[in-house]
């Protein structure tokens, strides 16, 4: 349910991320305007347990939350997918997934790439990028610079094919986002 606060209603968004360090940094680094409310996760479980952390977390907490984002990766993790896709829409969770890694997304913001990549090589790109040794961590520099690419990131993500490798449906959850944040 959502408050009013200031005579607005206050929206409540649940990010759980597979990712411990790299997704939760990245939507961390949203600014949210006064009376929203932005929570990010990084789990570090597979896919079909990010649904049950997700269950867990908002029992625990108690929270009524607008909306409920899991943001996972295929990477190593195969038949697990399927499985985790269909118990989020099951509890009413959407999905922001990324075919192979999350990674794809981050290189969205800097040019398009449309060929499968291995996590050496999108490391290797991340870096030239960056201008640093890329290591899954996210420096408030790596941040900004991302932030600037989003736009375009988005326009670049929605052009591929869902589910082809690589893609990525995290734009979706950063439109959201940007309803929460200005």
């Amino acid at each position: 349910m959502e408050r009013k606060v200031g005579g607005r209603e206050q929206k409540k968004l649940l990010i759980v991320c597979l990712g411990e360090k790299t997704e939760k940094a990245y939507f961390e680094s949203f600014k949210t305007q006064s009376g929203h409310k932005v929570v990010v996760l990084g789990m570090g479980v597979n896919p079909s347990n990010l649904v049950a952390k997700a269950k867990g977390h908002i029992g625990h907490s108690k929270k009524n939350y607008s909306q409920v984002w899991l943001v996972f990766d295929q990477d190593q993790f195969g038949a697990d997918i399927g499985l985790a896709i269909r118990q989020a829409g099951e509890e009413g969770y959407k999905v922001a997934l990324s075919v192979k890694q999350f990674e794809h997304w981050l290189l969205l913001h800097f040019d398009s790439y449309k060929a499968p990549l291995n996590a050496k090589d999108y490391a290797k790109k991340l870096g030239k990028h960056l201008g640093r040794e890329y290591d899954k961590t996210l420096t408030p520099s790596d941040l900004e610079k991302l932030a600037q690419g989003r736009e375009v990131a988005i326009e670049r993500a929605r052009a591929m094919n869902h589910g082809d490798d690589p893609s990525t449906s995290v734009w979706e959850l950063v439109s959201t986002l940007k309803e929460y944040c200005g």
